[in-house]
């Protein structure tokens, strides 16, 4: 694996860093506010070591050419759609702290991941809106990419029964959501299983439907349909672990990123990737209690 020094800033369950691995670049040193994400970090990624705090304590601690690499997602409900038109706050504080790490460290690259409107409150450029389906996540999910990287091609389109092995429909019963979001024309969202999956959001509520019956999806489901790996593992409650998935970035969007962005910058024989195969990986999930799925 290529040597590359690496702060996952706003970490949370670790999407960015996981998707880092896979690309062959370890993460180095992740921080987060939210305790059950860093012990999720801890369970995936032991080598890594950890902060448990806010990022704008710790800016001023980090020297010029410290890590090779910033990379992070700030957290999006101030501009997120998804928190309805009128609630949303535009604060964009915790994007400038993402920004005044990357002037303090000055790394040689950097990928901060948002919703698509954080480009009312940062117009830097290059950013790039990328739907996480074009990159081989069972999902549609479309959100802006600040890097330095160049922008990658789109590789292959994974559907929900490749990905989890169900067939049927996919239904998203989470309707306290604003425009475009739960119910549309008085019905809840569906997906056939031949396609990609909509968007998985904090607290998801999603369904599963066939000619037997209907069912909850599995944290262990969602979690793959989100891009993670089976053995992932998730550390907390019911309730925390489904919003660590449903805030997560897809690990193996930000792989792709990485993987094609750094190819045109070294030698491609020194880049390893890591791929795994949705119908053969397992998923664990553990915390304050059991989560049997």
């Amino acid at each position: 694996m290529r040597k590359v020094k690496t702060l996952d800033l706003y970490c949370g369950a670790g999407g960015i860093s996981e998707g880092c691995n896979q690309a062959g670049v370890i993460p180095t040193l992740a921080i987060d506010n939210n305790k059950d994400c860093i012990e999720s970090i801890k369970l995936n990624h032991p080598d890594c070591e950890v902060i448990h705090g806010k990022v704008e304590d710790y800016i001023k601690s980090f020297s010029k050419g410290s890590f090779n690499a910033v990379v992070g997602g700030p957290p999006c409900p101030p501009f997120s759609r998804a928190s309805g038109i009128h609630q949303r706050s535009f604060n964009p504080i915790e994007v400038i702290n993402f920004w005044n790490v990357v002037n303090q460290v000055n790394p040689d690259w950097y990928l901060m991941e948002n919703v698509r409107d954080v480009i009312k409150v940062c117009a830097i450029d290059p950013n790039y809106l990328l739907d996480s389906s074009k990159f081989g996540v069972p999902q549609k999910r479309i959100r802006r990419f600040f890097t330095n990287l160049p922008e990658p091609k789109p590789t292959v389109e994974i559907s929900i029964q490749d990905a989890i092995g169900f067939r049927g429909f996919v239904e998203d019963r989470k309707s306290t959501f604003g425009e475009k979001y739960g119910k549309e024309g008085g019905k809840f969202r569906r997906r056939e299983s031949t396609r990609p999956c909509f968007t998985i959001t904090k607290d998801y509520r999603v369904w599963l439907i066939d000619n037997t019956g209907e069912r909850k999806a599995t944290e262990k489901e969602v979690a793959t349909i989100q891009g993670f790996p089976r053995n992932y593992k998730f550390f907390g409650t019911k309730k925390s672990v489904r919003d660590q998935i449903g805030n997560a970035v897809p690990p193996t969007m930000i792989k792709e990123i990485i993987i094609q962005g750094l190819s045109r910058i070294i030698q491609p024989q020194t880049i390893q990737r890591k791929e795994f195969n949705y119908a053969t990986q397992q998923i664990e999930l553990k915390g304050n209690r059991r989560i049997n799925t």
